[in-house]
């Protein structure tokens, strides 16, 4: 969404679809319309696993880097999967595409990788290509791409 080339009837519908107040200056409705923007997060398409595919909420930090979320269902188990960086023991940096247990930080070998792409301490946000599948965690070809955006709230996940 171009919320500020949007027209102001455009404006009004959006306000109004969710219950919202539809009054007041071209400016006052751009500025409501933005405050049901979730938090940037990131959009996983064309993996061969297709439960990995969908919008990833961004749930805090780690290595430095944003990290985001997704529920899922996977063989049959509610679960998230985590789209996020880490450094490996020889200081090279990875994003990965894993599920990873609930009561510990990411980048374990207690994480289940499905897909994963080269990155960098520059890099704040996940590469657009992951070139890499983890067969062994349930990856299956081709790879994903991802992008990261925003998300309008009651949108979906």
């Amino acid at each position: 969404y171009q919320l500020k080339t949007m027209s102001i009837n455009s404006l009004r519908r959006n306000l109004d679809r969710r219950g919202l107040d539809v009054d007041g200056t071209r400016e006052i409705l751009v500025s409501t319309l933005q405050g049901c923007y979730s938090a940037e997060g990131a959009v996983v398409e064309g993996a061969g696993t297709p439960q990995v595919n969908g919008f990833y909420k961004q749930s805090g930090n780690f290595d430095g880097a944003p990290m985001y979320r997704k529920s899922a269902t996977y063989q049959g188990e509610k679960i998230k999967f985590t789209l996020f960086r880490c450094s490996l023991t020889d200081r090279s940096r990875r994003w990965y595409i894993s599920i990873v247990p609930d009561d510990i930080d990411p980048g374990t070998t207690r994480d289940r990788d499905f897909y994963c792409a080269v990155g960098s301490i520059d890099e704040m946000t996940p590469p657009r290509d992951f070139s890499m599948t983890a067969s062994i965690g349930g990856g299956a070809l081709p790879p994903p791409k991802v992008s990261v955006k925003s998300q309008m709230l009651g949108d979906g996940e």
